[in-house]
């Protein structure tokens, strides 16, 4: 199915995926991080003092009040009597007073490679390298990472009042369902130049987030391939196939914006990778499974009919 990505790239993103690797490689790129653990391009040794220091006592270290945009010399950088640490807390953790304005929470991308840095770094400039992180340690600075679904809206509920089901529900009308489905996507996604997961590939191999303006089109496929399959009149007896295609096309087209918009959070961007992974092979199981479930009623396409690259 061409509008599902191909699997040709996934190896890629395994390698991606290892979330933890782009934590120590944000904080200390040269390129990404000027300055604060490199000069002039080069690691220094007093780089470890520069992650761990907290220069005004505030309880926020100094990288940490770069994140904050607070003042590493005041620890008080407002002047509201609350110290920068205590300031910045979550509301949980603080027990703000629901007057009581709080400090907006930082870029994830950047509050996670802090946190890493934190735990992680001074140890790995120290002798050993590397070779001294543990997998436990590793296990520790991953469960500060939210879960894909967490960063997503709640999936859209639909019910058969939703959509449109017709009486007529013979095999040959069945068929034509399956055919006239297909037809959507050979207009919507068919006509893409590339997969969503090819621009993503490209986008952090160039590591040039400009690249995901070029998932919009695909969006805007997704959005017009949700609303023709809606109207598409269902067999009776089919509901169910209809309700979950159009609840993976919304979930995904979730799935994209989200991803779109995290240029300046690239975090959020891996994160969410795993579950446009998963949820495209999900929709691969399912059209298999609803091919076998057609196929049981005597409803089965040749290979030369086009609709037969959907339950492939």
């Amino acid at each position: 199915m061409k509008y599902l990505p191909s699997p040709r790239i996934l190896g890629f993103f395994i390698i991606v995926l290892g979330l933890l690797a782009l934590g120590w490689f944000w904080y200390f790129s040269p390129s990404l991080n000027k300055g604060v653990v490199y000069e002039n391009g080069v690691l220094t040794a007093g780089s470890i003092n520069k992650i761990t220091a907290d220069t005004d006592g505030d309880g926020l270290q100094d990288w940490e009040e770069a994140l904050w945009k607070t003042d590493p010399k005041k620890p008080d950088s407002d002047g509201d009597g609350i110290l920068d640490g205590d300031e910045t807390k979550r509301a949980s953790d603080l027990k703000a007073s629901p007057s009581e304005e709080l400090p907006e929470e930082p870029n994830l991308t950047e509050a996670f490679s802090g946190a890493f840095a934190r735990s992680i770094g001074p140890r790995i400039l120290e002798e050993g390298g590397l070779s001294g992180i543990s997998a436990t340690d590793l296990e520790g600075i991953a469960g500060y990472l939210p879960s894909p679904d967490s960063l997503l809206p709640e999936p859209e509920k639909l019910t058969s009042g939703d959509i449109i089901i017709s009486d007529k529900n013979d095999s040959a009308e069945v068929k034509e369902y399956f055919s006239d489905l297909f037809s959507i996507y050979q207009k919507t996604f068919f006509a893409l130049k590339e997969d969503d997961l090819t621009i993503l590939e490209r986008t952090f191999r160039e590591e040039n987030f400009k690249e995901l303006e070029k998932i919009d089109s695909i969006i805007a496929a997704f959005d017009k391939s949700f609303a023709e399959v809606k109207k598409l009149p269902v067999p009776r007896g089919w509901e169910n196939f209809a309700l979950t295609e159009l609840a993976y096309l919304a979930r995904t087209k979730q799935i994209l914006e989200k991803m779109r918009s995290s240029a300046s959070d690239p975090l959020v961007f891996l994160i969410l990778l795993p579950k446009r992974v998963e949820t495209m092979q999900q929709v691969r199981k399912f059209h298999q499974e609803t091919g076998t479930l057609l196929a049981e009623n005597g409803i089965i396409f040749k290979e030369g009919e086009s609709a037969y690259q959907l339950f492939q």
